[in-house]
C-alpha cells in the first residue's frame, strides 16, 4: 500500500465528533466570534453594492461583470498571497488585510454619501478589494486549522461554513433595514466597522503557527514545491480539481442568476426572491453544520453522493415552474452542495502538511472567487441564447457527468478507494 493510502486510511479511522466541539477551545472561540460580525456585514455590504450598481446603470447584468473584475486579481494573486501564507505569521497579514478591506468600505461610503460615485469607481473599488481579498483568503483558511486540534478540524471547517450561511440569510435583510431607515452608504460603514471585531480577535488569540512562520521560510515556500505536492498527491489534487467544477457549473446558478432564475424562468416576484433565498442560505447552513456528523470513512462516499444529487436537482430545477417545488429542490442542493464542498475541504485541511497550507488553500481559493466569476459571464450568454431553463437541465447534466469520472479517476471514489480502506 502506497504512502499516500496508508494516510488516507489512517485518517479514515476517527469517528465523527460534535458539530460544536471546536468552540470548546479558547483561540478559535474568540476567532470565530469575530468572524461571526465581519460576516454579517460583508453581506450587508454584498447586498448594497448590488442595489447602487443597479440604480446607477439600470443593469443587473453589470453585477457579474464587477464581480468578474473583483476575481482578476485573485487569479494573478492568490499563488504568491499563499506563498506569503507559508512564509510569515498568518495572524498579522489578516490583521493588515481587515484593515485594508475596512478603508474600501469606509471610500465606498463616502463616494455615496457624497453622490460621487460613478460606474467607473466602482470597477476601481472592486479590483482593489480583489487585490486585498487574494492575500486574505489563504491566510483565513490556513489559519482556521491552527487553533484546534487535528480531531476538531472539521468542527472548526464546518462553524466557519455556518456563520458565512448564516450571515447570508441576516445580512441582507439587515443591510435593507438600514439602507430604507438611512441610506445604502451606512450599509458600508456597518461593514467597514465589523473588520475591527475581526482584527480585535487576532490580537488575542495565539495559533499554534505563529511560532513557527520563520521557521518555514528555510523550506523557500515557493509554489514550485506546491505543484510538486499536487502531482504526488492526487487526492488533494482531485479535490481542488472538483471545487472547480462545482463553483464552475453549480455554484453560479446559487449566487448571480438567483433573482434572474426567480424573474425569469419561475416569473416570481419579490416575495418568491424571498422565499427562494431563504431556502438556499437554510439549506447550506444546515449541510455545513451535518459536516462533522459525517464519519470519516464515508467522506469520500458522500461527496460522491452530493455529486451525482446535485446535478439530478439542478437538472429538475429547469422543469419546474412552481416556486414552493424549486424552494424544496434548491433546499436540498445546498444540503448537497455544502456537505461535498465541505467535506472535500476537510480532507483537504487535515491531509496538507502547515508548511505548505498557505499555498494549497491560495489554490482551493482560485476555485472559488476566480472560477465561479468567469464561468457565470460565460453561463449567461448561453442562458440569453436557449432561455434558462433549458440552460439548468444541460448543466445538471453535464456536471456529474464530468465531476464523477473525475473523482474515480483520481481514487477519490470508486475501486481504487474502497481497495486502499479494505487492505488496512
Amino acid at each position: 500500500m502506497s504512502a499516500e493510502d496508508e494516510r488516507a486510511s489512517a485518517e479514515d479511522r476517527p469517528e465523527a465528533v460534535s458539530p460544536f466541539a471546536a468552540l470548546r477551545h479558547r483561540d478559535f472561540r474568540i476567532y470565530w466570534s469575530g468572524q461571526s460580525i465581519s460576516m454579517i456585514g460583508m453581506w450587508m455590504q454584498q447586498m448594497a453594492q448590488a442595489w447602487v450598481v443597479v440604480k446607477l446603470t439600470g443593469s443587473s447584468a453589470t453585477i457579474a461583470t464587477i464581480s468578474f473584475v473583483s476575481s482578476l486579481p485573485m487569479i494573478a494573486l492568490a499563488m504568491k498571497a499563499g506563498s506569503l501564507a507559508d512564509r510569515y505569521d498568518r495572524r498579522r497579514i489578516l490583521m493588515v488585510t481587515q484593515v485594508l478591506l475596512a478603508a474600501c468600505a469606509f471610500v465606498y461610503a463616502a463616494l455615496i454619501a457624497s453622490d460621487e460615485l460613478t460606474l467607473g469607481l466602482v470597477y476601481v473599488l472592486a479590483l482593489c478589494l480583489g487585490v486585498v481579498v487574494a492575500f486574505d483568503l489563504p491566510a483565513a483558511a490556513a489559519i482556521t486549522p491552527t487553533l484546534v486540534p487535528k480531531e476538531a478540524i472539521p468542527s472548526a471547517i464546518s462553524l466557519m461554513q455556518s456563520i458565512f450561511h448564516g450571515a447570508r440569510l441576516i445580512g441582507p435583510a439587515l443591510a435593507g433595514v438600514v439602507m430604507a431607515a438611512t441610506s445604502a452608504a451606512w450599509a458600508f460603514v456597518a461593514n467597514g466597522v465589523s473588520y475591527f471585531a475581526v482584527v480585535a480577535s487576532l490580537a488575542v488569540i495565539r495559533p499554534r503557527d505563529a511560532a513557527s512562520a520563520r521557521a518555514r521560510t528555510a523550506g523557500g515556500g515557493g509554489m514550485g514545491e506546491a505543484f510538486a505536492y499536487l502531482r504526488e498527491h492526487h487526492e488533494i489534487r482531485g479535490l481542488i480539481v472538483f471545487a472547480g467544477m462545482t463553483t464552475a457549473l453549480v455554484f453560479p446558478f446559487l449566487v448571480v442568476f438567483m433573482a434572474i432564475v426567480v424573474k425569469q424562468h419561475f416569473v416570481g416576484d419579490e416575495r418568491a426572491l424571498g422565499v427562494i433565498m431563504a431556502s438556499s442560505g437554510l439549506g447550506a447552513l444546515g449541510g455545513s453544520l451535518a459536516l462533522p456528523r459525517v464519519p470519516s470513512a464515508l467522506r469520500r462516499r458522500v461527496i460522491g453522493a452530493g455529486c451525482a444529487l446535485s446535478g439530478v436537482l439542478l437538472a429538475s430545477l429547469g422543469l419546474v415552474h412552481h416556486i414552493w417545488v424549486a424552494a424544496f429542490l434548491i433546499t436540498a442542493m445546498n444540503v448537497c452542495v455544502a456537505l461535498a464542498l465541505g467535506l472535500a475541504a476537510t480532507i483537504v485541511q487535515t491531509t496538507v502538511p502547515d508548511g505548505m497550507r498557505g499555498r494549497i488553500m491560495g489554490l482551493w481559493g482560485i476555485t472559488f472567487t476566480g472560477v465561479m466569476p468567469a464561468s457565470a459571464l460565460l453561463l449567461g450568454v448561453v442562458a440569453d441564447q436557449i432561455t434558462l431553463g433549458t440552460t439548468l437541465v444541460i448543466v445538471g447534466i453535464l456536471y456529474p457527468c464530468l465531476a464523477l469520472p473525475w473523482l474515480w479517476r483520481e481514487g477519490i471514489i470508486g475501486p481504487r478507494r474502497a481497495a486502499a480502506t479494505l487492505s488496512t
